[in-house]
């Protein structure tokens, strides 16, 4: 009984250990590494290792602006291919909620938008006259946020830009832990 309910907890902790707070984090992973040793009983190898995974993942890890950029992009391209080709409101909200992050459609004809998104419509809207290719386009909002754009383009036309807010917390969290 002790075995299970220690097992339990371990697994509970690290579960839990992802949504918190570093200092939470450490909290939780200290209480799992006391009530593991309090029991008597050894960590096997299975338990060792979730425990190393949860130590690496709530290290403070300092990531170069380029490399946090680049992943957001890759999360960008990856959420824009799995949008639906219908605008469906329903379905971009579905998909925010599941992702964590804030999807809006804007088109030229949109009603004026915050200033960064009129300037890139407009700046698309410009290129799209000498080129047929549009590239994303991401940047910093702040401490907390990262701002995706993809603009769509059918036969020579702007049709509108996908634009995809993203918590820096989440990009970071996906990034491979080396």
């Amino acid at each position: 009984m002790r075995v299970i309910l220690k097992n339990i907890f371990c697994t509970m902790s690290l579960k839990l250990a992802e949504n918190l707070s570093c200092g939470q984090s450490f909290v939780l992973l200290l209480a799992t590494l006391v009530v593991a040793v309090s029991c008597n009983q050894r960590l096997n190898d299975e338990q060792r290792r979730e425990l190393a995974e949860g130590r690496k993942k709530m290290e403070i890890r300092q990531i170069p602006q380029a490399d946090l950029l680049k992943a957001g992009m890759d999360i960008g391209e990856k959420l824009v291919r799995s949008l639906p080709d219908t605008f469906a409101s329903n379905e971009i909200s579905r998909l925010s909620g599941e992702q964590g992050v804030a999807i809006r459609w804007y088109t030229p004809e949109s009603p004026a938008a915050e200033p960064l998104l009129n300037d890139l419509m407009h700046a698309y809207s410009y290129t799209i006259q000498s080129a047929s290719n549009l590239p994303s386009h991401i940047q910093r909002l702040g401490q907390d946020s990262v701002l995706f754009v993809k603009p769509v383009v059918h036969e020579k036309a702007l049709k509108g830009m996908w634009c995809i807010t993203m918590p820096v917390k989440k990009i970071v969290m996906e990034m491979p832990v080396e």
